[in-house]
């Protein structure tokens, strides 16, 4: 190690982030930076409410991991509502606009979705269900 003048960049931490991973970054960023100027510029009823479902959908075809793209697509709404601990109030007693809160609803359950097919649990859920109800042929699935 040399501690010279000279200041160059650090090739060795920047080399272990591919291609993919600068652009979910970037992504990220620029979510966040979004819904935060659509939180101090814009007046409702907006479309900025959509930002996280574009976020996530955008990080899930970048092939980003769904539990990663899951917490990237829920920190835009927190950053876009205009009530915290800050301004005196519960950060979720009053959840912004409602689109906002559809978008972190349906991110939520895809990520929910994934993990649960990832670890099983949605196939013993749904065996539990059939077998529970009595629907133990492929006959009587299809009749109801």
């Amino acid at each position: 190690m040399t501690y010279g003048g000279t200041a160059t960049p650090n090739s060795e931490a920047s080399a272990g982030m591919s291609a993919r991973d600068r652009w979910a970054l970037g992504i990220f960023l620029a979510g966040l930076v979004l819904a935060l100027y659509g939180r101090f510029t814009a007046t409702p009823p907006t479309l900025w409410g959509l930002l996280p479902i574009v976020v996530y959908a955008l990080l899930v075809l970048l092939a980003v991991d769904v539990v990663l793209a899951t917490l990237a697509g829920s920190c835009p709404p927190s950053c876009l509502r205009a009530s915290g601990q800050a301004r005196g109030g519960h950060a979720g007693a009053v959840p912004g606009s409602f689109i906002a809160v559809v978008g972190l609803i349906i991110i939520m359950g895809a990520g929910l979705g994934q993990v649960a097919k990832d670890t099983g649990a949605a196939e013993y859920l749904v065996r539990t269900v059939l077998y529970q109800v009595g629907l133990r042929t492929r006959t009587r699935v299809q009749v109801g």
